[in-house]
C-alpha cells in the first residue's frame, strides 16, 4: 500500500513538467477504476462511514511552530470532514511519560509529516530520533512519510531524500511569493494521499456504508415572519401563543448564546492550561538559556494567553525590589523565576505568586550581577563579578548554597549557555570556557580559549557550532563536539568591538557591533567565513536579536527598535524601525506573534509581530527610569527587571 501511495504522490508532483508551468494536477487511479475527481471523493467520503480518522504525525523543530500551525489551518477542512486526526508533541499531557507518548503516535499514525527546515535537521531529536523511528514504520510499510520544506536546507543526500517532498519542484515554502499558495499547494499534495488511503481502505472494505442525514433546519428567532393581523387589536389565545412561543424562542437563544460563550471561554482556559503544562513539561526536559534557547533566537513557542488582540490589557501585577539596577534577564522553569540583581545576588520566586511575591530563596554572590541564569539538567548556572560562574541544584527551595563555582581571572557578565551535556560561558580574562554539564562537585573547565579581548557575549549553540564575540572584534566559531584543546574552525574581525550576543536560525547566524554594524553570516559555513550582509546604522547594536517567522528583530543605542526580512541577502534595509526616547540595549522576546522589547526611556513595548512596514507598538507601559534588562515571556506572564532595581510581572487584566 505504502509504494501504491507513493505512486500516486509522485505523479502528481510530476504533473507540472507534463501540463505547463504553474499547473499541478494528479488524478489517482488504480488499474481497472475510473478515474474520478478529488472533490467528488472527499463529498463520498465525507457521506461514509468511516470508523477512524486518518491519523497524521508532524514531526517538526518548534523554532518552526507558526509554520505547523498554517499547515494545520490549511488541513483543517479535512480535519472537520473527520477524514483527519493531527497529533504533535504539543498534545502531550503534563505527567506524561513524554517518549512512550511519541512513540505510541508513531505506530498509531498513518502519515507522517517531516516539517525540514535548518532546526530540524539540527535537532538532534527530530532528526536523529523521531526521523529515524518514521523511516523505519515507512520502510515496513505500517506508515507513510511525506517531507516537507519549510525554509532552505541542504537536503539532499540526508535519510529521507529518496522520498517525493512538497511542495512542488521541492521549492521551500518560505521561498514562495504567495505563503497561502505555497501551504495550498502542501495541503493538495496530502490530500491526495488521503484520497489514496480512503480508495485503499474502500477496496479492503468492498463497499461504503452510507449514513442518512437527518434533515434539519435551524430557524433563528430574527427571520421569524410575524403576521400583520397579530397587531390587529384583538388578542386571541392564538396570539397570546404565539407571543409566548416567540419569547421562548428569544429566550432560548440567549441562553444558547450564553452557554456557548461559556464552552468558548472554557476551551480557552483549557486550552491556556495545556499550553502552559506543555511549556512547564519540554522546558523541564530540555531547560531555558538567556535567549530562551540555545540558539538565542528569544522565540517562546508555547505562550498561547497573551495575543495581539489581548496586550493591550497588560498591567503590572507585582513587582519586587532588589539592592541594585537589574540587568540580567529572568528565567522561567519548573514553576521557578530566576533573576540576578547588581546588588550581587540570585533571586528564585515563586511563578504561581500573583500578589506581594517575595523570593522563596537569594544567594548573595562577591560581586554585582550582570549574567542572566540558564536552567537546564537540574542545574541552575549563572555568573558573577566575582569572577566566578555559579552552578545551583534546581530542585533547592530554601537556604539554598551553590553545588560548586569557578573562578576566573575576571568578571563573568557573560550568561552561560547549556548545549550537548556542555556549559559554555564567557570572562573578562578573554577567554571562553567550556565545562561538562554532568558534572556536580569541584568542577574544572573541559577547555577554554584565549581571545585578545573580553567576552561579555553569551554563547550561542546551534548545528553543532558554538558562536560567540569578543571585544577584540572577533565572532569566533567552535566545533561543539571538540572535548580538547580546542580551536575555532574559523573567525572573522573588522577590529570592531563586539558584546552582543548572537542569535542563530534560519540557517544564518546574526550579530550586532559596538560601532554600528549589523552583521549576518551563513551558519553553513565552516572556513574563512565572511558576512553575507551589513548594516551600517549610527549606533552601537547593543542589544542581542531575536529571530521569529522570518523576521529578525534588534534594538540600537540611537533609539531605534528594528525589524529585518530574514530572508534578505545583500544590501539589507530595515522592514521597518520604531523609534522610542531612549537607547534600547534591552533583547526582544517573541511570544505568540507578540514582540516585547524594553527601552532606556523606562517603557517596555509591544509590536505586532505580524508587521511588515511602518509598525506601531500595540500597547506600551511605563515602569521605570530605564529598562536594560530583557523580557521573559511565559504562561500569560511578561517578566522583566529594571535599572530602578524593581522585577516586574506584568499580566492581563481584563
Amino acid at each position: 500500500m505504502t509504494r501504491w501511495i507513493h505512486d500516486a504522490l509522485y505523479s502528481w508532483n510530476q504533473a507540472g513538467s507534463a501540463t505547463g508551468c504553474g499547473e499541478n494536477r494528479m488524478d489517482i487511479t488504480t488499474e481497472g477504476a475510473t478515474p474520478s475527481s478529488p472533490q467528488n471523493d472527499l463529498e463520498k467520503t465525507s457521506e461514509s462511514k468511516i470508523q477512524k480518522p486518518i491519523k497524521i504525525f508532524f514531526c517538526y523543530a518548534h523554532e518552526d511552530e507558526l509554520l505547523l500551525q498554517k499547515l494545520q489551518k490549511q488541513l483543517g477542512a479535512l480535519r472537520k470532514l473527520g477524514l483527519l486526526d493531527f497529533w504533535h508533541d504539543r498534545d502531550i499531557s503534563a505527567g506524561t511519560n513524554w517518549q512512550q507518548e511519541i512513540n505510541q503516535q508513531l505506530d498509531e499514525a498513518q502519515i507522517i509529516l517531516l516539517l525540514v527546515s535548518p532546526d530540524f535537521v539540527n535537532s538532534d531529536y527530530c532528526y536523529s530520533t523521531e526521523m529515524e523511528q518514521a523511516l523505519e514504520r515507512h520502510r515496513q510499510g505500517t506508515n507513510y512519510v511525506i517531507p516537507i520544506i519549510l525554509r532552505p536546507v541542504h537536503w539532499q543526500g540526508t535519510p529521507f531524500s529518496h522520498l517525493q517532498v512538497l511542495p512542488t519542484d521541492a521549492k521551500p515554502l518560505s521561498g514562495w511569493s504567495n505563503l497561502d499558495e505555497a501551504f495550498f499547494d502542501v495541503a493538495e499534495g496530502i490530500k491526495k494521499v488521503v484520497e489514496a488511503f480512503l480508495k485503499e481502505e474502500k477496496t479492503q472494505d468492498g463497499k461504503q456504508i452510507r449514513t442518512n442525514k437527518p434533515d434539519v433546519q435551524i430557524v433563528h428567532p430574527h427571520k421569524i415572519k410575524i403576521p400583520a393581523s397579530f397587531f390587529m387589536p384583538r388578542f386571541g389565545l392564538r396570539n397570546i401563543f404565539f407571543i409566548l412561543f416567540c419569547l421562548f424562542l428569544v429566550i432560548g437563544n440567549n441562553i444558547a448564546w450564553f452557554f456557548v460563550t461559556q464552552q468558548d471561554q472554557l476551551r480557552a482556559s483549557l486550552r491556556s492550561t495545556a499550553a502552559a503544562n506543555t511549556y512547564w513539561a519540554v522546558t523541564a526536559r530540555r531547560g531555558v538559556d538567556f535567549g530562551f534557547n540555545a540558539a538565542h533566537t528569544r522565540l517562546n513557542p508555547y505562550e498561547q494567553i497573551i495575543n495581539t488582540m489581548n496586550a493591550i490589557h497588560l498591567a503590572p501585577l507585582w513587582s519586587y525590589h532588589t539592592g541594585n539596577s537589574i540587568y540580567s534577564e529572568s528565567a522561567v522553569i519548573n514553576s521557578t523565576i530566576y533573576i540576578g540583581s547588581r546588588d550581587g545576588k540570585l533571586y528564585a520566586f515563586d511563578a504561581s505568586c500573583s500578589s506581594a511575591c517575595q523570593p522563596l530563596w537569594s544567594y548573595q554572590t562577591g560581586g554585582p550581577i550582570f549574567s542572566s541564569p540558564a536552567v537546564a539538567g537540574g542545574m541552575v548556572y549563572i555568573g558573577s563579578r566575582d569572577g566566578k560562574l555559579y552552578a545551583f541544584d534546581a530542585s533547592c527551595s530554601s537556604a539554598c548554597q551553590p553545588l560548586w563555582s569557578y573562578q576566573t581571572n575576571d568578571w563573568v557578565d557573560s550568561s552561560p549557555t547549556v548545549a550537548n551535556d556542555m556549559v559554555y560561558i564567557g570572562s573578562n580574562d578573554n577567554r571562553l570556557y567550556a565545562f561538562d554539564a554532568s558534572c556536580s562537585s569541584a568542577c574544572q573547565p573541559l577547555w577554554s580559549y584565549q581571545t585578545n579581548g573580553w567576552i561579555d557575549s553569551s554563547p550561542a549553540v546551534a548545528g553543532g557550532i558554538v558562536y560567540i564575540s569578543s571585544f577584540d572584534g572577533n565572532v569566533y566559531a567552535f566545533d561543539a563536539t571538540c572535548r580538547k584543546t580546542c580551536r575555532p574552525l574559523w573567525s572573522y574581525s573588522r577590529g570592531r568591538a563586539l558584546v552582543a550576543s548572537p542569535a542563530v536560525a534560519d540557517g544564518m547566524v546574526y550579530i550586532g557591533s559596538e560601532t554600528g554594524e549589523f552583521y549576518a553570516f551563513s551558519a553553513a559555513c565552516r572556513n574563512s567565513c565572511q558576512p553575507l550582509w551589513i548594516y551600517t546604522g549610527n549606533k552601537p547594536f547593543g542589544s542581542s536579536p531575536a529571530v521569529a517567522n522570518g523576521i529578525v528583530y534588534v534594538g540600537s543605542d540611537n533609539g531605534k527598535f528594528y525589524a529585518f526580512d530574514a530572508a534578505c541577502h545583500n544590501p539589507c534595509s530595515p522592514l521597518w524601525s520604531y523609534q522610542t526616547d531612549g537607547s534600547v540595549y534591552s533583547s526582544p522576546a517573541v511570544a505568540n506573534n507578540v514582540v516585547y522589547v524594553g527601552s532606556r526611556d523606562g517603557k517596555l513595548y509591544a509590536f505586532d509581530a505580524a508587521c511588515r512596514n511602518s509598525c506601531q507598538p500595540l500597547w506600551s507601559e511605563q515602569i521605570a527610569s530605564s529598562i536594560d534588562s530583557a523580557p521573559t515571556v511565559a504562561n500569560g506572564m511578561v517578566y522583566i527587571g529594571t535599572y530602578n532595581g524593581d522585577l516586574y510581572t506584568l499580566g492581563l487584566t481584563a
